[in-house]
């Protein structure tokens, strides 16, 4: 059995304890609860039920501040009308989109672990680069939509709120950065941590580490070149720029990530 087989294999096994786990526990939780609450529940849409917004969209949330008790803004009642229809409208749906997003990505794992051929990986995050465009246009016009219906004090009021209490939030460790950027099993990871258990061969080690001695530097680049412009566009929605100039970032970003998932792959087939 290769090298690569060996470690997908032992990926598998530790995702179906995991779930095995998971399931166990939501079954005993489950029996101790039933005798206080016998109500049927909805069924699931998605796999994942909680998404943190920051994963899929680095920019402001304006409507924090602004749906915020004290937020020194004093909006009329016109402006807190048309705010609270565009949160109506719109809140559940980019949350949709990210959960959706999300389970994409759980499933271009698991599509990796099985070795499915590149075209198919990379037709997976071609959908997630869709809708991750489509959660950037949304929250875009939503910025859009604050920016011409607050006068210029408001709108200073709001940025200088939001920097204060929301900062960026900038990963700095090695792994919060890969896990990010790639959604991924990181092979080389696990194959340093268990070499006896996969009976990696002095020249099996070799070739990989020369691999990683190669690639590494590279990839990490690229996915410290994204949260650069993750930053970036925190930074440009808090001024002035265009709709257009912050979405080129965001297709910028989405290309690195498309890179760093072919490096990931390749090194997955050596």
């Amino acid at each position: 059995m290769s090298v690569i087989k060996k470690t997908k294999l032992l990926f598998l096994t530790l995702t179906i304890g995991l779930i095995i786990s998971c399931k166990q526990k939501q079954s005993n939780s489950t029996e101790e609860n039933s005798t206080v609450n016998n109500e049927s529940f909805e069924p699931i849409i998605y796999k994942t039920k909680e998404v943190n917004i920051e994963n899929y969209f680095p920019g402001p949330n304006f409507m924090k501040i602004v749906f915020a008790e004290n937020n020194g803004l004093n909006l009329t009642d016109v402006q807190l009308q048309l705010f609270t229809e565009w949160r109506t409208e719109h809140q559940s749906k980019v949350a949709d989109i990210n959960r959706k997003i999300a389970d994409l990505e759980i499933e271009l794992k698991t599509l990796s672990i099985e070795g499915t051929d590149m075209a198919k990986l990379l037709d997976q995050a071609q959908k997630t680069n869709i809708l991750r465009i489509q959660v950037a246009k949304t929250k875009l016009d939503c910025r859009q939509l604050i920016m011409d219906n607050l006068d210029p004090q408001q709108w200073q009021t709001l940025v200088l709120a939001y920097e204060k209490k929301y900062p960026f939030n900038e990963r700095t460790k090695m792994m919060d950065v890969i896990t990010h950027v790639n959604p991924v099993p990181n092979y080389m990871s696990v194959i340093n941590a268990n070499i006896a258990e996969l009976s990696i061969t002095p020249s099996q080690k070799t070739i990989l580490d020369n691999w990683s001695e190669e690639n590494h530097p590279k990839m990490m680049a690229m996915a410290n070149a994204i949260i650069i412009m993750e930053k970036e566009i925190y930074e440009a929605l808090l001024m002035e720029l265009t709709k257009e100039n912050i979405l080129a970032k965001f297709e910028e970003i989405n290309s690195i990530r498309t890179q760093i998932l072919e490096k990931k792959s390749i090194a997955a087939i050596l």
